[in-house]
């Protein structure tokens, strides 16, 4: 299994955005900011594109922007490592 670390709300800005069912995406931020915690979004290093993404969980990642609160992540690789 991959390892679940946490991104910084200033790394969560390196995730390429698609627009996500905003009223979902605010309804996650109160809750984030009421301590809920969510499952890790999996995100991955596109090479071709030379960006992270996520596999899922756009309205988490929106979610966590609004709410500027740390993102819980999977991936084989942290931010700044070799990809």
């Amino acid at each position: 299994m991959r390892p679940t670390y946490f991104l910084t709300p200033e790394q969560t800005k390196m995730l390429e955005d698609s627009s996500p069912y905003w009223p979902k995406a605010f309804e996650y931020a109160k809750l984030m900011e009421a301590g809920v915690e969510f499952p890790p979004v999996k995100i991955h290093y596109d090479t071709a594109l030379d960006k992270w993404r996520y596999n899922d969980g756009r309205h988490r990642v929106m979610a966590a922007k609004l709410a500027n609160k740390p993102l819980k992540v999977r991936s084989k690789y942290r931010m700044g490592e070799k990809k």
